[in-house]
């Protein structure tokens, strides 16, 4: 027969109450260094929580909340040159082309190009879609493309477009107007003629009747649009009879008499 258990074993109480005490003395104080408080976290790399380290996150940022402001234009400035690119100046905190009458700020290069018929030497000094032609030494526009009363090509009848870029790229001043991803007549009234562009025949309205949505430079939030009205010039051999007192500058064609 096996001896009991209680009779081997002298229970003493003290003992017993001495365990008890360091036992949950433990345990309260891993409960203590595992508590973590709002906007703390414990967490370490892997996934792993080390005791007593804490480390202060930044807080997160709602839907619709920005914690980092819009980047300023490439084009602004603080009334001061040295911030402006190479052949700009600083004028009402944006920096301009130097020479303006044969420069036009291009956004895409951040540069100055020159216009169409300005002096050149490579292509790349020349405004977009245009290039340097080596027997006048002149900015030429390229086929496909027309010049404007600014200086710019814009596209000839039959390029391909695309109706919401930021720049027109069809040639409104000619009468051209992207239409189903083409540039086109911008109204059926008027006749392509080429080299030239769209144009009113005898009888029709002429003058400043196209509007246009032209957008300019870009902004913070975006860019800047408003509506403009774009002449439509009349065809070979005709002119526009403007109406008296007129002052939108609208009228009719009609034949070009002595």
């Amino acid at each position: 027969m096996r001896p009991n258990l209680s009779s081997r074993i002298n229970f003493n109480p003290i003992w017993f109450l001495l365990f008890w005490t360091i036992c949950s003395h433990n345990f309260a104080f891993g409960q203590l260094t595992s508590t973590t408080t709002p906007g703390v976290t414990t967490t370490t790399p892997g996934g792993t929580t080390t005791p007593g380290v804490t480390t202060t996150t930044p807080r997160a940022s709602t839907p619709g909340e920005t914690t980092t402001p819009f980047p300023r234009p490439w084009d602004s400035c603080y009334s001061d040159n040295s911030t402006c690119p190479p052949n700009f100046y600083c004028s009402d905190d944006r920096c301009e082309c130097r020479d303006a009458i044969y420069k036009r700020k291009d956004y895409d290069l951040r540069s100055c190009q020159t216009i169409v018929s300005g002096s050149c030497e490579y292509d790349e000094e020349c405004v977009k879609n245009s290039f340097c032609n080596t027997i006048t030494k002149t900015c030429t526009c390229s086929p496909g493309s027309l010049p404007t009363p600014l200086g710019e090509c814009r596209f000839d009848v039959g390029v391909t477009c695309d109706l919401e870029s930021i720049e027109r790229e069809c040639n409104i001043y000619e009468g051209l107007y992207c239409i189903e991803g083409r540039c086109a007549c911008a109204d059926s009234s008027l006749v392509y003629e080429l080299g030239a562009g769209c144009r009113a025949q005898a009888g029709a309205l002429c003058g400043k009747i196209l509007l246009s949505w032209e957008g300019f430079s870009p902004t913070y939030g975006g860019t800047d649009r408003v509506i403009v009205e774009r002449p439509v010039k009349c065809g070979g051999g005709l002119i526009c009879q403007l109406d008296e007192g007129d002052f939108t500058q609208k009228g009719i064609c009609v034949e070009n008499t002595p």
